[in-house]
């Protein structure tokens, strides 16, 4: 899974930051994407941090007071065929200037035959889960046209 950002200052819109996620399917079966569980959180240095200075503290954004934000990806891509490569991009006013920020993605499949006779749209034991986090930084650039 590759995971790249850049801010950029659309017209009329302010900044934004433009996100691209991108996955390979290296498996010789056909995967399902599960939705329920897929996404993207982002999370920013928060105003509060540790004393000492150890980790940095992250503040997400947030959906409403105390739940996380989970931004879809790969809406429009039900399977990923063996050796398939997808990319989303998604392009977010978060209502604030160019700063580092962590992303993190979450993605949930199943082997696609399972998930076809299973449509109840929520997780399974035999699903498997990939997560990747990166942070970037306010000057990163994507840097690579989509897959």
């Amino acid at each position: 899974m590759h995971i790249a950002a850049q801010w950029r200052k659309p017209e009329g819109i302010g900044d934004a930051l433009h996100v691209r996620v991108r996955v390979t399917n290296i498996g010789a079966s056909k995967v399902s994407l599960n939705q329920y569980g897929t996404g993207l959180i982002i999370a920013f240095p928060a105003t509060t941090q540790h004393v000492p200075p150890d980790d940095i503290a992250w503040a997400p954004v947030l959906l409403c007071e105390d739940q996380e934000r989970w931004f879809e990806i790969f809406k429009e891509h039900t399977w990923i065929e063996p050796n398939e490569t997808v990319s989303d991009d998604l392009l977010l006013n978060l209502g604030r200037p160019p700063t580092i920020a962590k992303l993190e993605v979450r993605l949930i499949w199943a082997e696609f035959l399972r998930a076809k006779s299973n449509a109840d749209n929520g997780f399974h034991a035999d699903d498997v889960q990939v997560f990747a986090r990166v942070i970037v930084s306010p000057t990163a650039t994507i840097g690579e046209p989509a897959a």
